[in-house]
């Protein structure tokens, strides 16, 4: 597979000026979107947007192929519009497919309503604004044709993408379709769902004005017709709920856009609003305080960690007044730990992600320390005996986690790999599976309690080819020769192989897991390993003076831990934010010290055992002041998001096109909208929550131009070799693309309201 990034310069799709202002600054070379590279063209570059205007009839400025208008306006009532369709000739060009001489309409076909290896024909566009809450109706009637008979008409190509990701167009011809006897397409006009640009409710009608029989051979060109299109209420917002136009003013940046895609325009203009924005709760702004000094603390790994006093004078945090130090992650407080020599404890869990183990840009999850103006939420003492005689706890299960991603799976087919988006199985990939193949990995367990109770081991697989015979695939698990068991799946879906085992089947050191791909009756039969997951039965013994064990619920318990370097123990219940007082320790320097605490439990609780030295220290940052970026007073025509290391170039950038433009600008460094916007997480996510807020929220008119400044790359980690660049700025999805940056109608992922460009630097 490709280097996962991409390089060169987007320009951005309307821009306000040929003139290209030169801003020079360390870490900014021009070169960089220079060269070979600037001149790849790839395909997701181009904006959906862009496509509709290249296929669209416009009253004010467009002409059909005849060269004059193809759409003209007969009569019109409030809910009607009839309207006399004269398509012109289209050009073809002659193709050789197998020997034989196609007639191709290229470029003109474009946005063909055909499948590839179906006959390719022209499509004209008719676009209407139209009122929020209604959508369009239409009917071709009266069609005239003339017949031209004898004509091959080539294929839509299929595409194919090589390991330069670079795209070619190849003609294959669908036979099972050119024997068909009859005219094609079999809807010669569709209307489509509308749209939402900006303050405009939009509706596109898609017309055929060829239909060819490819078993005849008969191409028959439609001479003229008459659209009858209605205008009915779709229901899905009342009246009522619109904002007007004049409440929200006019929109200056995209009223050429407008015109150019509006066959009715100046009739369209009068509908113009939007949608009423639904009040929603926004956990990641309620946690912090505008203009108070946070400092960020990364932590890579789970584990109990350590503040002194020198670590908080060295990045400027306060230390006059420890109690009100309060510390967040995620946008909730959790509790510290004040010892006597001012050292501040905490427990920390790195960037576990969302919906997978290992999160798609960072592992390194944020902390954030400030002072308050309260006190902070602490660990509380608990020193309360339970009453009966205790459960001995003296081990408890453990579970460990293996991922490797080697490569990213895209999808199945061109339709697929080509989506700015995910389908089905898209992610990262350890090992994939064929008929007959078989793979051992091999997995590290220590401290087993032998030969108590069962283990469990879980498996996630997915499947990336479907067959019409069931199951698609079939694999075996095996742990240390032994089969864990055999599970069926079909198609491209997911499944987790989960299966008890006893205990004694694993062995402390060594292990080792075997999957095997069980030939079926499908010849054709994929599928990928994605993780697997051991549960075991694990001694409470510490690792580096460290250990993190949940109980389940059980009234009382007894549990002893060993394994610790020093009698200085600390026992932390991270559920609830209690410390556990009530211990006994055992032991000596020699053999090694133990701990035993009662508890009672009516739920699970996860327990911290540790000593002190032994905690990881924690590295904290200089603070910095959350500005909120969800407010701007002046509101901005012309966003630049941009690296941190690229802002003095941006700013210089934004000031060009201030004095030479006449635009309001914002310039945005990507950390500070993941501070604000995701709790100092990196995402695509947060970029576009706070674009969708600036769009939303900001004075009149709504910002137009989005300029990502950096380059980017869809492996962050690097998990491949051929991997080199930084993900300044993310784009979205796999292939990576902008476009998604800018589509704020949750119903559309396709219509930007902004013009987005990019320059790729590094």
């Amino acid at each position: 597979m490709a280097v996962p990034s991409f390089s060169g310069t987007t320009a951005v799709m309307a821009p306000l000026s040929d003139r290209q202002p030169v801003v020079p600054s360390e870490g900014f070379d021009p070169a960089h979107s220079r060269g070979e590279a600037a001149m790849k063209t790839r395909m997701l570059m181009y904006s959906p947007l862009l496509l509709l205007l290249m296929t669209s009839e416009s009253l004010s400025g467009g002409a059909s192929h005849g060269g004059r208008s193809a759409f003209t306006l007969l009569a019109r009532t409030p809910d009607h519009w009839t309207v006399e369709y004269t398509p012109g000739v289209f050009s073809r060009l002659p193709v050789s497919i197998s020997g034989q001489t196609y007639q191709s309409f290229g470029i003109d076909a474009a946005s063909s309503m055909t499948a590839a290896g179906a006959p390719q024909l022209p499509v004209e566009v008719l676009t209407l604004g139209i009122p929020w809450g209604s959508k369009l109706q239409a009917a071709l009637v009266d069609p005239v044709y003339e017949d031209q008979a004898g004509v091959l008409v080539a294929p839509c190509p299929a595409y194919t993408i090589d390991e330069k990701r670079q795209t070619t167009a190849s003609f294959m011809v669908d036979n099972a379709t050119y024997s068909q006897d009859r005219f094609l397409p079999l809807q010669p006009l569709v209307v489509d769902q509308p749209f939402t640009l900006r303050q405009q409710r939009v509706s596109t009608i898609r017309i055929a004005p060829y239909l060819y029989n490819p078993s005849s051979r008969l191409l028959r060109r439609l001479v003229k017709g008459r659209l009858e299109i209605a205008l009915v209420r779709d229901g899905s917002i009342g009246e009522e709920e619109i904002s007007s136009n004049g409440a929200k003013g006019p929109d200056p940046w995209f009223e050429d856009m407008y015109k150019s895609l509006l066959w009715n325009y100046q009739e369209a203009k009068s509908w113009r609003g939007e949608a009423p924005l639904r009040a929603t709760s926004d956990p990641t702004r309620d946690w912090f305080t505008a203009g108070q000094k946070y400092h960020r603390i990364p932590v890579a790994a789970d584990g109990w960690y350590r503040l002194t006093l020198q670590d908080l004078s060295t990045a400027g945090a306060t230390t006059a007044d420890l109690s009100t130090l309060q510390l967040f992650h995620r946008g909730k407080e959790i509790p510290v730990l004040v010892l006597g020599d001012s050292t501040i404890g905490f427990y920390g869990l790195r960037n576990h992600g969302d919906s997978t183990y290992d999160d798609f840009y960072t592992d390194t999850s944020a902390f954030w320390l400030t002072a308050g103006s309260r006190e902070g939420l602490r660990y509380v003492p608990s020193s309360t005996a339970p009453g009966g005689t205790p459960t001995a706890i003296h081990a408890s299960l453990a579970t460990i986690h293996r991922e490797e991603n080697t490569d990213y799976y895209e999808g199945t087919g061109e339709s697929e790999i080509t989506r700015n988006g995910l389908t089905p199985g898209e992610g990262w990939v350890w090992e994939y599976y064929y008929p007959g193949t078989s793979l051992t990995h091999t997995f590290m367990l220590d401290s087993i309690d032998a030969g108590q109770g069962m283990a469990a081991v879980r498996v996630r697989m997915y499947g990336t080819t479907l067959h019409a015979i069931t199951p698609d695939h079939r694999a075996q698990i095996w742990i240390n020769d032994s089969l864990a068991g055999e599970i069926g799946f079909d198609g491209r879906e997911g499944v987790i192989f989960s299966s008890s085992v006893p205990g004694s089947w694993l062995v402390t050191g060594a292990n080792r897991l075997r999957i095997a791909s069980i030939p079926t009756a499908n010849g054709i039969n994929q599928f990928y390993l994605d993780w697997f997951e051991i549960d075991y039965p694990r001694v409470l013994r510490a690792v580096n003076g460290q250990i993190t064990f949940t109980l389940d619920p059980r009234d009382p318990t007894r549990a002893l831990v060993t394994g610790l370097p020093n009698p200085n123990v600390k026992v932390a219940d991270i559920s609830t934010g209690r410390l556990i007082q009530s211990f006994v320790v055992g032991g000596d320097s020699i053999t090694g010290f133990s701990v035993t605490f009662d508890d009672t439990a009516s739920s699970s609780r996860t327990y911290a055992v540790f000593v002190q030295g032994s905690e990881l220290p924690a590295s904290i940052k200089s603070g910095k002041a959350f500005a909120d970026l969800r407010a701007n007073a002046t509101g901005a025509d012309y966003i630049i998001v941009t690296h941190g290391d690229f802002l003095a170039p941006a700013q210089s950038l934004a000031s060009e096109r201030r004095s030479f433009n006449g635009v309001r600008t914002a310039v945005a460094d990507v950390q500070d909208i993941y501070d604000e916007f995701n709790y100092g997480h990196p995402s695509a996510h947060a970029i576009k929550a706070y674009l969708k807020n600036a769009y939303a929220t900001w004075p009149s008119p709504a910002p137009a131009y989005l300029l990502l400044l950096g380059d980017a790359s869809w492996d962050s980690h690097r998990y491949m070799k051929s991997s080199t660049r930084v993900n300044y700025v993310p784009a979205y999805g796999v292939p990576a693309g902008d476009n998604w940056y800018g589509c704020f109608d949750a119903a559309d992922s396709l219509i930007s309201s902004l013009f987005i460009g990019r320059v790729c630097v590094q």
